[in-house]
């Protein structure tokens, strides 16, 4: 079984809401370039581990891409 990441979209280093992003990181990454044409040029990825379906966790950061 594949691990699922969610890619959470960040503004910069003080956004703390991973409610924005997708599952899918090349559509992660289009909505990081959006934000930076927005002006957010600290925009990044936060890779969360939600955990599995049998072993939920709480969401942990594990990873992010700049």
């Amino acid at each position: 079984m594949t691990k699922t990441y969610w890619y959470a979209v960040m503004m910069d280093d003080t956004d703390d809401d991973w409610g924005v992003g997708s599952y899918d990181l090349t559509e992660a990454e289009e909505k990081v370039a959006a934000y930076k044409e927005q002006g957010y040029t600290d925009a990044y990825i936060a890779v969360i581990d939600e955990g599995t379906a049998d072993d939920p966790a709480d969401p942990i950061c594990i990873d992010v891409i700049r």
